[in-house]
C-alpha cells in the first residue's frame, strides 16, 4: 500500500520517529526549507493556499516561503482583493487566525506566487494546492465573470509551476470539488475520509487515479469495518493512503 504522511506541523514540531515514517510521500507545511526525510526516496509536498495567513489581524509568517511571497504580492496593486473585494477563505474557531484570498485571476499575482514557490521549495518533489478550487464554489456571493478569472489563473498557475520545473514536479490539489480545474493538476487529495463531500465509494472508483490521496483524518472516529473498507479501496485503485494528521499521522495502522 502507498501512504501518504500528512504533517503539516511546523518544523520543530516534528521528532526523529516523524522522520522515519514508513511512507512514500508526504504533504508538509510550507514552513520547511529543506527535505525533511533528507536522502530517503519519499515524495515531498509543501502544502500551500490561495491566500496569507494572519494571526491576531497581523501576517502570521515573518520569515521564508509566505514572508517572500507577501512583499511581492504587496508591490501589485489590489492583489488582495478578489472582484473588489476581500475575500477570507478560512478562520480558526476562536478567530485569531485568519487566511485571506489573493486575487489568482491576476496574471501579476500568479506569476510572483510561481515565482515564489520555485524559489522556496527547490528541494520538493512537487506542491500540494489546498483549496484548489473554483471561485464559484469558495465564494458563489462573487459576480461569474470573477468566477472564470480565476479559474484561468489558476490554470495558468499550474503551466507555470509545471514550466519551471521541467515538468517533474507533481502538482496535487485538495477540496476541489470537481470543478473545471481540477484537470490541470496531477492528483486529487480527497479529504477528511471517502465520503466527506457526499460520494460513495462507487463514485470515487470513477474518478481516482494512481496519483490521488484518500485520507481518513480520524480513523478513531470511524468503526474497524469502515477503516478496513477504505484500505481494501486505496489497494484496489493503487492510490495513496493518508491515515491520520499531524501528531496522529500513521498511528494505529
Amino acid at each position: 500500500m502507498k501512504l501518504c504522511h500528512t504533517d503539516t506541523r511546523n518544523p520543530e514540531k516534528w521528532s526523529k520517529a516523524d522522520r522515519q515514517r514508513d511512507c512514500s510521500r508526504a504533504m508538509v507545511s510550507s514552513r520547511w526549507t529543506r527535505n525533511p526525510f533528507g536522502v530517503r526516496p519519499v515524495e515531498v509536498m509543501p502544502m500551500v493556499q490561495p491566500g496569507i495567513l494572519y494571526f491576531d489581524e497581523k501576517p502570521a509568517d515573518a520569515t521564508g516561503y509566505n514572508a517572500l511571497l507577501r512583499t511581492r504580492l504587496e508591490a501589485i496593486p489590489e492583489w488582495d482583493k478578489v472582484a473588489g473585494g476581500y475575500l477570507p477563505i478560512w478562520a480558526s474557531n476562536d478567530g485569531r487566525q485568519q487566511l485571506w484570498a489573493f486575487d489568482v485571476s491576476n496574471v501579476a499575482v500568479v506569476e510572483a506566487w510561481a515565482t515564489t514557490l520555485a524559489e522556496s521549495f527547490p528541494w520538493a518533489h512537487g506542491i500540494h494546492f489546498d483549496y484548489f478550487s473554483s471561485l464559484g464554489w469558495l465564494a458563489p456571493d462573487r459576480p461569474v465573470w470573477a468566477w472564470r478569472g480565476w479559474d484561468t489563473g489558476y490554470a495558468l498557475l499550474t503551466r507555470r509551476v509545471g514550466y519551471m520545473h521541467n515538468k517533474t514536479y507533481k502538482l496535487i490539489g485538495q477540496q476541489y470539488h470537481r470543478t473545471a480545474i481540477t484537470h490541470y493538476v496531477d492528483g486529487l487529495y480527497h479529504e477528511e475520509s471517502p465520503g466527506h463531500f457526499g460520494q460513495s465509494f462507487e463514485d470515487l472508483a470513477r474518478i481516482v487515479g494512481p496519483q490521488d490521496v484518500i485520507e481518513l483524518r480520524s480513523p478513531e472516529n470511524f468503526p474497524e469495518s469502515y477503516r478496513e473498507q477504505v484500505k481494501a479501496f486505496v489497494e484496489e485503485r493503487g492510490c495513496y493512503l493518508s491515515w491520520g494528521r499531524d501528531a496522529t499521522a500513521g498511528v494505529g495502522l
